[in-house]
C-alpha cells in the first residue's frame, strides 16, 4: 500500500535546486496549504498556482513556492 505526502519548499525566483528550503510536510494538500496561508505568508493566489502548476511564478517577493508529491510505502501488521 502507498501513501502520499506533500513536500512544500520555498525557493529563489528561478526555482534553482540549491535554493530549495523544505518548509512543510503534509499528508493532505489542502490542509497543508491552509496551514501555510495561516503561518508562512502563502497567499490564496499561491495556492491556486500550486494546485495547477505545482509551483508559483512571478510574485515579486524574492522567493517562490514549490511542492513535490511523494509516494511512500506503508506497512501494516
Amino acid at each position: 500500500m502507498q501513501a502520499i505526502i506533500y513536500l512544500f519548499y520555498k525557493t529563489d525566483e528561478w526555482h534553482t535546486r540549491n535554493s530549495k528550503e523544505l518548509i512543510y510536510i503534509g499528508e493532505d494538500f489542502i490542509d497543508a496549504c491552509t496551514q501555510l496561508v495561516a503561518y508562512e505568508d502563502m497567499t490564496e493566489h499561491d495556492v491556486q498556482q500550486l494546485m495547477n502548476y505545482r509551483q508559483t511564478q512571478c510574485n515579486n517577493r524574492g522567493y517562490e513556492w514549490e511542492v513535490d508529491e511523494q509516494r511512500i510505502n506503508t506497512f501494516t501488521c
